[in-house]
């Protein structure tokens, strides 16, 4: 007896020694299998921003093909709804279920998505082909994490600054290539997509033939039944239609509704009170400062990529080619921050002041478009120096210490909280932007009437007249009875002066959100001690560690 129990004591000693020896270090050399597996997701997350941005950029080029121009936001809006939405349901799945099945569906879905949108005949349509898309959106969280958790550790930073410069390469394709595509094609918006429903379907096929993880421990601890009442369905539903009313009753706002107005107030309050329900039905669950961080990188994100090109199209340079140009620096600023903060971190284990600076790097960009004037186009070749820098910074450092804080098993769970967080920033910060922005451009009827009707010119062109100067239609302009060179001088100035005032009010808020940013980003603790040679989820198993989950078993 006593014989047995020493064998048995001796057994577990060395089972503990064993985990303890793996849990420090498991990385043998880095395989073409993992090589293989990390372009894979940066693949699919370099069409899922792609797609992103060019839902902003070329908004305009849409509208001016499919009207309506007061629901271009929604292009953007639908995919920031999708992933809060999705991230959280999609990645808990993925958990019990495994990884490929929802990258590669979800993935392939996004392609049809941006067929629909290719085809579109109205803006509805585009809208909905937008929402089709926004369904791959769900699995982007799992792309972060199969990323991190194929490689050590100690090199996850290494690991987001990667994807990182595939979000930049991407988000620089979708400007330039948009751009040279709309100038030369009426309707090259329609080719745009169907370049972007391709690289969805290359990616769907990469991830499915390329990508064969092991299966995970939950994945064959559990029944199918089981799984399904794990699932947070309470939670879903809470945020998915908190989210969706909050963000429709902002976008009525003014457009076309006043606040007193039923469309406005019942989905307004029914959507904050599921968003405060879903708080407190959560508040179990402890989130670090990642948390925040992310949702205040999604505010400042989608910001730039709604108003920025809008604005520069709209005041300074009605090239789209030259605003996408201008917005690219952004990108190009981003792979080198990405770089730099990957190489920093593997180096020193340090996260918290690469934070800190990329939120002060948010409020200089901001502040700099807030303070533009009419004739100060050389900050706007700036300004997105310091937009690129943020962005580069930010999401490395903050998805590298979201992913280490929670136990390995929760690792795609705790990305889909990430991500879904970033896009509530954008969710929610979008609605606001646009009422914020059509608070002042509601004003422009009212603006021009007063500075053009003392000179003489005819109160029933008015209307003809701001259709004429927001075409840019030199042609319909000179054409309106009445016309004269000091009433277009004087009705082009208050037009853009209105429309300054109105871009103004955004990015007051986004800098308001970002100084916010830096003050939580000091209690950030840099995650040292986790920064080691430990393979969470490796591809490749030693020859030795086999043998000796052979006979443990």
């Amino acid at each position: 007896m006593e014989n047995s129990e020493k064998q048995n004591t001796s057994h577990i000693e060395k089972l503990t020694e064993s985990i303890n020896a793996r849990t420090k270090a498991n990385h043998y050399g880095l395989s073409l299998r993992t090589l293989v597996v990390f372009l894979a997701m940066t693949t699919a997350t370099f069409v899922q921003v792609q797609n992103l941005v060019a839902s902003g950029s070329l908004a305009q080029a849409i509208s001016s093909n499919l009207g309506g121009a007061s629901k271009q936001s929604w292009l953007s809006q639908i995919i920031a709804i999708m992933t809060c939405v999705l991230a959280p349901p999609v990645s808990q799945i993925a958990d019990y279920w495994g990884r490929k099945g929802p990258i590669t569906i979800l993935t392939f879905i996004g392609g049809i998505g941006c067929l629909i949108i290719s085809r579109a005949t109205s803006m509805n349509m585009a809208i909905a082909g937008q929402g089709v898309t926004g369904l791959s959106y769900g699995c982007q969280p799992l792309l972060y994490a199969v990323a991190s958790e194929v490689l050590p550790r100690r090199a996850r930073p290494l690991a987001q600054g990667g994807l990182n410069i595939a979000i930049a390469l991407a988000a620089i394709f979708a400007l330039l290539v948009g751009a040279v595509l709309v100038k030369a094609y009426s309707e090259g918006f329609r080719i745009f997509w169907y370049i972007t429903a391709g690289f969805y379907f290359l990616a769907s096929a990469i991830c499915f033939l390329l990508y064969k993880p092991p299966p995970g421990p939950l994945r064959s601890a559990l029944t199918a039944k089981e799984k399904l009442r794990k699932l947070d369905w309470i939670g879903y539903v809470l945020i998915a239609v908190g989210l969706t009313l909050f963000s429709l009753s902002l976008s009525w706002s003014q457009n076309p509704y006043s606040w007193s107005n039923p469309h406005i107030i019942a989905p307004f309050t029914i959507g904050i009170l599921s968003i405060v329900a879903f708080f407190i039905y959560e508040i179990q669950i402890k989130q670090d400062v990642a948390i925040f961080g992310i949702f205040v990188e999604g505010v400042n994100y989608f910001a730039a990529t709604e108003y920025f090109t809008y604005q520069i199209v709209n005041l300074y340079d009605s090239r789209t080619l030259f605003a996408g140009l201008r917005f690219s620096i952004t990108f190009f600023t981003a792979i080198v921050a990405s770089i730099s903060v990957s190489t920093y971190a593997v180096k020193t284990k340090k996260l918290r002041w690469p934070t800190i600076l990329a939120y002060c790097c948010f409020v200089i960009f901001n502040s700099l478009m807030a303070s533009l004037g009419l004739t100060s186009t050389i900050i706007t070749w700036i300004s997105p120096i310091f937009l690129g820098m943020g962005l580069g910074l930010c999401l490395t450092c903050l998805v590298t210490v979201g992913q280490l804080s929670p136990p390995p098993e929760l690792i795609a769970l705790s990305s889909g909280l990430l991500f879904s967080m970033r896009s509530v920033g954008g969710t929610i910060g979008l609605p606001i932007y646009t009422a914020l922005f059509n608070s002042q451009i509601n004003q422009l009827d009212k603006n021009i009437r007063s500075a053009l009707i003392p000179l003489g010119f005819p109160e029933r062109s008015i209307p003809e007249f701001i259709s004429a100067l927001s075409a840019r239609n030199k042609t319909q302009l000179q054409s309106i009875s009445g016309i004269t060179t000091t009433s277009i001088e004087t009705g082009t100035e208050i037009y853009q002066k209105t429309y300054l005032d109105a871009f103004r009010n955004v990015w007051i808020f986004a800098a308001g959100v970002s100084a916010l940013g830096i003050i939580v980003s000091f209690f950030m603790i840099d995650p040292e001690s986790n920064l080691d040679m430990h393979v969470d989820a490796p591809l490749e198993i030693n020859a030795n560690e086999q043998k000796f989950e052979r006979s443990s078993a």
